[in-house]
């Protein structure tokens, strides 16, 4: 799924946005004026989960030609599935610094899109008016509040230091289930003892701790030198933290609320067995 928090997918949803364009695309000399707002999606903090947003401009700089340009793009080539072109980008980086208001579909949390001549190019960051992260009704406040910091780097384009934070966010989670070896790596080795030895968890049993022992070496990649490379953080993409997203859900939900979720629902089987 393309989403809207970086800047190839702000691009793939301006450019597929629905309706049709006619030259009131091109808004005074400040906008560009869409028939309909284009939407994306994105992970929602509130909402706790990926969401639709409606995009609306704020402030565009002002270049008259290049918006001109950009009206004619979408009059005459119309939307395009195909990004091989840079014809857009290059229109666009005419347009930049410029500001998009993200709103959500479900909960009308609003988020600021800032676009921005980047030192790689141009770059987008997104600023929420929310508090970020996300949890689950039982997620420990430690657990929480490293998640939050994952969330706010990641929404301003500091992957490293989201990367760093989720490490520290496994880490308290396996301390807050009374793994307190000092570091990280030996609390993920205690857990792979205590499954060999069948005294781990019940929620253990239900996941490959290989995965926990990726996130440490990816977290801990984050922060150490690397012998100096540091073009090895540009693996610590949307893609990956995405992805990792998603495995802290799954984490949260197996740890914190899985047991509480069954017994809900058995007693609400329970007191309608009762009535036969």
């Amino acid at each position: 799924m393309t989403t809207i928090d970086n800047i190839d997918g702000f691009f793939s949803s301006i450019l597929r946005a629905s309706g049709q364009f006619t030259h009131q695309t091109v808004y005074h000399a400040t906008k560009i004026k869409l028939i309909q707002n284009p939407t994306g999606n994105m992970h929602c903090p509130k909402c706790g989960d990926t969401r639709k947003m409606i995009i609306s401009s704020l402030y565009l700089s002002t270049n008259n030609e290049a918006l001109d340009q950009m009206g004619l793009y979408l009059l005459n080539k119309g939307i395009t599935d195909s990004f091989d072109e840079i014809f857009p980008k290059k229109v666009f980086a005419a347009l930049t610094p410029s500001l998009w208001n993200y709103t959500c579909n479900q909960c009308d949390s609003v988020f600021n899109s800032v676009i921005y001549h980047g030192p790689t190019g141009i770059s987008l960051v997104v600023l929420s008016s929310t508090y970020g992260g996300f949890s689950t009704p039982n997620t420990p406040e430690s657990v929480y509040y490293y998640l939050d910091q994952a969330n706010k780097a990641h929404l301003i384009g500091a992957n490293s230091a989201a990367m760093a934070m989720y490490r520290a966010a496994l880490e308290h989670i396996l301390f807050n289930q009374n793994f307190t070896q000092k570091m990280l790596g030996p609390k993920i080795k205690a857990l792979n003892d205590a499954i060999m030895a069948r005294t781990a968890p019940k929620w253990a049993n239900e996941l490959n701790p290989k995965i926990l022992e990726l996130i440490n070496k990816i977290g801990n990649g984050a922060i150490h030198p690397n012998d100096g490379d540091v073009k090895l953080q540009s693996k610590l993409d949307t893609e990956l933290l995405k992805n990792v997203t998603i495995l802290f859900k799954v984490l949260l939900f197996v740890i914190y609320e899985a047991d509480n979720k069954m017994d809900s629902m058995i007693k609400a089987l329970v007191d309608v067995s009762d009535v036969f």
